[in-house]
């Protein structure tokens, strides 16, 4: 997830009020994330990867 996210980053070339909707979109994603690598036990993990879905699953309200 963390490659995927890389290569977004690098690849962006959006500009506009698309652009500061994705940033806002991506600030939490990328804090669930980064909870996920780092995550002390299965169950924080899970709690973490159930933040992701719900991220991913609601990417097309925000996004065409």
């Amino acid at each position: 997830l963390k490659g995927e996210l890389d290569t977004l980053i690098k690849g962006c070339t959006m500009t506009g009020d698309a652009h500061a909707m994705l940033h806002v979109y991506l600030t939490d994603y990328m804090t669930a994330v980064d909870n996920l690598a780092t995550a002390p036990t299965v169950t924080d993990g899970r709690t973490e990867a159930v933040k992701i879905k719900g991220f991913l699953e609601r990417y097309d309200d925000y996004f065409e």
